[in-house]
This record gives structure tokens, sequence and C-alpha cells, in this order.
């Protein structure tokens, strides 16, 4: 064997080497397993969703569950969202092509969340995940270099924090949980403190008369991109309602940071595909 014929093995072995390792360490392979594993080991509720069920609830909330359409349907275990949209990573930047996809358990209150955001020839893949009382986010760059892999406390909090948004924006049918305590502000707005795994976060929903939710914001979510966390109010207007099997759910949805210095929409997403009580992975 010559010196080329030594370093074109050497090359191959590297390459083959990598792709394994991309496909061990991918995001996505990691998200589909933590996903399938759930589907696998969930209880589903019986029974459908009735007006007696929304009676302890205040009106603004009763209100939205029925106009998106739940009441009549199966009682939610979980569900499953796609997305498509933009983010950045700062505020001087431009928009980034994302996808993204979610799953919700609403019996074992596990979430996992799946994006992917196109930077040119190479893309950046996260995970969010809260499970078994516990938030993680694992970001990595091509599959390989891992960029963040938040743990802790404040990632914790901020986790449940998501996970309760979801709820309200597209299950609206979980909010009937006991461990949800409603508050009502005014005809149009309400208070949720939602308690889980020995934490206390809190929300307050904004509504309009007919029945739409506008707006999710809370001053309970961490802001983990920097060095330090730092607790910031953050808020998750819609833009516009859709409907998939004959359930309404918002269209467009941002995500925006009130940072003292000024406002940061990092991120935009366009429902794209909902699915509820799902038995496997899609």
């Amino acid at each position: 064997m010559n010196q080329v014929q030594l370093i074109l093995l050497v090359l191959a072995l590297v390459i083959t080497a990598l792709a394994i390792l991309s496909r061990f360490l991918a995001i996505a392979k990691i998200y589909k397993n933590e996903v399938i594993k759930e589907l696998e080991t969930e209880s589903s509720p019986s029974g459908f969703l009735t007006q007696a069920d929304l009676d302890v609830l205040p009106q603004p909330v009763r209100q939205y569950i029925k106009y998106v359409g739940a009441v009549g349907k199966p009682k939610l275990h979980n569900v499953r969202v796609a997305f498509e949209g933009g983010f950045k990573m700062d505020a001087k930047q431009q928009w980034l092509k994302c996808i993204a996809e979610q799953y919700n358990f609403f019996v074992s209150w596990n979430r996992f969340f799946y994006i992917k955001v196109f930077l040119g020839c190479v893309s950046v893949a996260g995970r969010d995940r809260y499970y078994q009382g516990k938030g993680n986010m694992l970001i990595r760059l091509a599959s390989l270099l891992t960029v963040a892999n938040a743990k802790g406390p404040e990632m914790d909090q901020a986790a449940l924090i998501t996970l309760f948004n979801d709820m309200c924006l597209f299950a609206p049918a979980s909010l009937i949980d006991p461990r949800i305590n409603w508050q009502t502000i005014d005809p149009l707005t309400v208070r949720g403190v939602f308690e889980a795994d020995g934490r206390k976060v809190t929300a307050l929903l904004y509504f309009n008369e007919q029945g739409e939710l506008l707006n999710f914001v809370t001053e309970d979510r961490y802001d983990i991109s920097g060095k330090n966390a730092r607790k910031v109010k953050w808020s998750t207007p819609v833009n516009g309602y859709t409907e998939f099997a004959d359930i309404k759910v918002p269209r467009e949805v941002a995500a925006v940071w009130h940072y003292p210095e000024g406002d940061f929409c990092y991120a935009r997403f366009q429902t794209i595909d909902i699915e509820y009580n799902c038995r496997e992975f899609k």
C-alpha cells in the first residue's frame, strides 16, 4: 500500500466514523427515542370532555375551551404539534428559517421539543424537554458539536412554565387539571398558577370577547442564553387561529423576551400540523 492509498484509507475510515457518530449523536434521534419511549409507556384517560368538567373554571377559560371546539371531544393524554417559522440568535440578526415539532404528555406531564435552525450550509438542532420534573436544553451544531446543555433549577422552572404555555396555547382541554389555580382579574383576563413537582409558576392569560386567547405573559421564566440565568418577563402573543380536525389552534405564535433594555422577539412559529392522542411517532 503506497502513501496515497494509506491517506485515502484513513480519510475513508474517518468519514465513516463521523457518519456513525453523527447518527448516534443526532438531536433528532435523541428526540425520537425519547418520544417513542413515552408513547410506549404512557397511560390514557377515558371519556370525553363535558360542560360539567368546565364548571370550576373562570368564565374566560370556559369560553376559550368552548371556542376552540374541545367540548365533546376525547379527553387528552398527549398532543403533537409541528411548526415552521423563523428564529433569531440576537436582536440584530436576520430571521433564520427553522422547523420544529413537539410532543406533550398530560398524564406524566413530560414534554419533548425539537427544533432545527438553518445557518446556510450547516444547521443547529436543539432538544428542549421537561421530563420527570427536570428541564434540559441540548443544542448541537451539525449534530456533533454540543454548544449548550442547560440543566439546573432555573432550567427546571423555565421548562415548567413552557409546559404550562403549551397547555394554554395548543391543548386548552388540559386546563381542567386541578393543579391549576385560577384567579379572575377582569372579564377578559385571568391568572393561572400551575403547581407541579414542588414548583409554582404563574402567568396572565389575555382573551378577547370572541373567546380567543390573545397572549400568555409570565415573569417566571429564566433566560439561560447568557453566562448567568436571569428571570425575564416572557410572552407568546397569538396572531390568528386556524383549524385542524375540528379544533381551533393558534395560526402563528411569537416568543418575546421583555428585557429592561427593550423587547426581543426571537421566534415566530406557524402551526402546520397538530394531532391529539397520538398512538405512534409520526
